[in-house]
């Protein structure tokens, strides 16, 4: 009886000591858990206004590491690309957040149509993705880049006339995202296109979003000004000014003073 006594305060010893340890470790080790992907965690944004200065110098970001094996052509069309009032749109987080607008599920030929459309942007997705951490994420509130299944709208020119339909259009906002000036693109992608024109034009509204604001004089370029009904690959000449682009300045991506990062618009 004593024996069986003595082994039970010995195990109740042992047991105290490993929740003991344990009350240590998990501290630590909810300590040192990486931080949540940006894509998953809600983000508080401020918008900021067309008058807005950001109290900083353009800068030049380091290139990311997967752009090492980029060739140097020395061909490019970075003289076409216009900066933003920021600086030139410089990507500086990762991972990027996409949202696509998803496709209805069944067989009619509408819902066919929206089927291949979501498919020629996940394609274009695709070719962009080596040289961008991509992330898709389903609420469009999160997204850093917004791809939606609808026409530009109607404009009117200087005369007051109707503008011919488009079949695409990326526009711009700047947001402050925690202590730091971002861009956010929205892109408005039509059905009007056959297949291979649609990944073609996924292709060239992602280009602006990724920061080439501005149009290639080739024809054989992804980002060339007209559009086209082939399937258009990037081209070395695409990627260069893409290179070439994100060694360029500008104040977005860099922290702001602490005393700029709370202030209301």
């Amino acid at each position: 009886m004593r024996r069986r006594r003595s082994q039970i305060w010995r195990l109740g010893w042992i047991a105290s000591v490993l929740l003991a340890i344990a009350a240590t470790i998990l501290p630590l080790a909810s300590h040192s858990a990486p931080p949540s992907n940006r894509c998953q965690i809600d983000r508080s944004r401020q918008l900021l206004s067309s008058t807005t200065e950001l109290p900083i110098a353009q800068q030049v970001h380091p290139l990311p590491a997967s752009w090492a094996d980029l060739s140097q052509t020395g061909n490019h069309y970075l003289e076409a690309i216009a900066p933003s009032r920021y600086g030139y749109l410089v990507w500086a987080v990762s991972p990027l957040c996409v949202y696509v607008e998803p496709a209805s599920l069944g067989s009619t030929a509408e819902e066919q149509r929206q089927q291949q459309w979501q498919q020629a942007v996940n394609q274009a997705l695709a070719d962009w993705q080596p040289y961008f951490d991509l992330q898709l994420v389903s609420d469009p509130a999160k997204a850093d880049i917004s791809i939606w299944r609808r026409s530009p709208p109607l404009r009117r020119n200087a005369e007051g006339q109707l503008d011919r339909a488009r079949t695409a259009e990326t526009t711009l906002l700047f947001y402050r995202e925690g202590d730091r000036a971002l861009p956010r693109y929205r892109i408005d992608l039509g059905l009007t296109q056959g297949f291979a024109g649609l990944i073609s034009t996924a292709r060239h509204e992602l280009g602006h979003a990724f920061g080439l604001w501005g149009h290639s004089d080739q024809p054989e370029d992804v980002m060339y000004v007209a559009q086209s009904s082939r399937n258009i690959q990037l081209t070395e000449r695409d990627l260069e000014t893409l290179r070439r682009l994100y060694q360029q300045p500008t104040q977005l991506g860099w922290p702001l003073p602490r005393s700029e990062n709370r202030r209301p618009e």
